[in-house]
């Protein structure tokens, strides 16, 4: 009985890391076109369980709806949700990914 709710106590604790470093992410993302001039607005859907995390607005018209992932690796639900998402979409709004590639490099790309 004991092994087992140290087993859940060491997976709760796992759980609410991964979900720091999904935060720290989302915000470094954010940082990166809060800090951009040609941006009118950045936010970031605090604590949503939606597939869009980061909701940016440019200047010139161009929404971006961005999906983050520390590892990069979506469930194929996601994917299509993302894909359906983008077509439904107006031509000025892109839907996009962000990942990191290393440690310390990142990629937003198209869906």
């Amino acid at each position: 009985m004991r092994y087992d709710k140290k087993i859940r106590e060491l997976n709760g604790e796992r759980g609410k890391q991964n979900r720091i470093n999904g935060e720290q992410f989302e915000f470094r993302i954010l940082r990166y076109y809060k800090g951009r001039s040609d941006v009118l607005f950045a936010i970031r859907s605090a604590g949503s369980h939606s597939i869009v995390d980061i909701v940016v607005q440019f200047k010139r018209g161009i929404q971006y709806l961005i999906s983050c992932r520390n590892n990069s690796i979506w469930l194929t639900k996601e994917r299509r949700e993302l894909e359906e998402l983008q077509s439904k979409v107006p031509s000025n709004v892109k839907v996009k990914l962000a990942y990191y590639i290393t440690p310390k490099k990142y990629v937003i790309r198209d869906v």
